[in-house]
């Protein structure tokens, strides 16, 4: 997991919420009474006063998502419970308390860096550091939604957007995949569901696309990584390219026929688990195919998608095909 989807999958009121339920499940005792209900809850939240119907409301309410809820009955600790428990489970909301403003100070601080970063990376122009900075402000962020909406991030993406096409067209894979990935991060787990998906489905042909080229055409993707690396790092030497490893494509190959070839492929159409027969198999073999066609680097080692006209004929048939 990246270390960006490693923040979005980290919430603070869920730890929050977890570390005072295993206080509060160990706050049923045998019956000890004498232990006086602190706080009151909000009048639309009825606490009951037995230890068990109470044990099981905060469980409940924590489940479903009713945080309110829960720490209504969290406020209000029944007079059966175990006294030395009760303390404890007092004793872990007060830290919650003093825990979640000095992290509410931290996450303003860190919202501040992040837009601070955005700036300093618009300024110098990498566009890379712009959109991590957004995913952290965001991430920071109690409103993801109203991060998306801010002007400043609107124009943001839009500049991501318009900056993606100009490298796809140039063949700049390394760049278009940093770009929707960081789009694609943006919009995760938010109601953008459809946009979320097209990145999606972006990043995903922009991997193939730099699977074929790591293949079929090091040299290429070794020069794409060069000029990432001047982004990224300009200040660092990158190494030159190793002829030796410039033919390792033709290994795994050696000795493949055509009639193994269409052994295989009737096999995986007739005796596959999922039963699905042939179409799958043809709709992503002309899938691959069209982004083969179209990932002009493969020149480096397949010289006749240099003859455009051929090519582009052929490229066309198939899209035509998969309609």
């Amino acid at each position: 997991m990246s270390s960006l989807s490693l923040a979005r999958s980290f919430r603070l009121p869920l730890f929050i919420a977890a570390t005072l339920l295993v206080t509060a499940s160990t706050v049923v005792g045998a019956g000890y009474p004498g232990v006086q209900q602190d706080g009151v809850a909000s009048p639309d939240v009825v606490v009951p006063g037995d230890l068990e119907t109470w044990r099981q409301g905060v469980w409940e309410a924590a489940l479903q998502g009713r945080t309110g809820e829960m720490m209504d009955y969290l406020e209000v600790i029944p007079g059966e419970a175990d006294p030395d428990r009760a303390d404890a489970l007092r004793a872990a909301l007060t830290a919650r308390d003093g825990h979640a403003a000095e992290t509410s100070e931290d996450r303003a601080d860190g919202r501040r860096d992040a837009s601070q970063k955005i700036a300093d990376a618009l300024a110098s122009g990498s566009l890379t550091e712009a959109l991590t900075g957004a995913v952290e402000l965001q991430t920071l962020s109690d409103d993801w939604e109203a991060v998306l909406a801010d002007p400043e991030i609107v124009t943001l993406i839009q500049t991501a957007e318009a900056r993606e096409t100009e490298a796809r067209t140039a063949g700049d894979w390394l760049f278009v995949q940093e770009i929707l990935f960081r789009l694609r991060t943006l919009h995760e787990d938010t109601d953008s569901k459809e946009l979320h998906e097209s990145y999606d489905r972006r990043l995903d042909e922009v991997n193939r696309r730099i699977g074929l080229l790591a293949r079929y055409a090091p040299r290429s993707l070794h020069d794409l990584r060069g000029r990432q690396m001047s982004r990224l790092k300009p200040e660092e030497e990158f190494p030159e390219f190793n002829e030796a490893f410039a033919e390792d494509w033709k290994v795994p190959l050696n000795g493949i026929t055509e009639r193994m070839l269409r052994s295989a492929l009737r096999i995986g159409a007739t005796q596959h688990i999922s039963d699905c027969g042939w179409k799958p198999l043809l709709d992503g073999g002309l899938e691959a195919i069209e982004i083969f066609a179209s990932t002009d680097q493969l020149v480096e080692n397949f010289p006749g998608l240099a003859e455009r006209e051929k090519a582009d004929a052929w490229l066309e048939t198939v899209r035509r095909e998969r309609a």
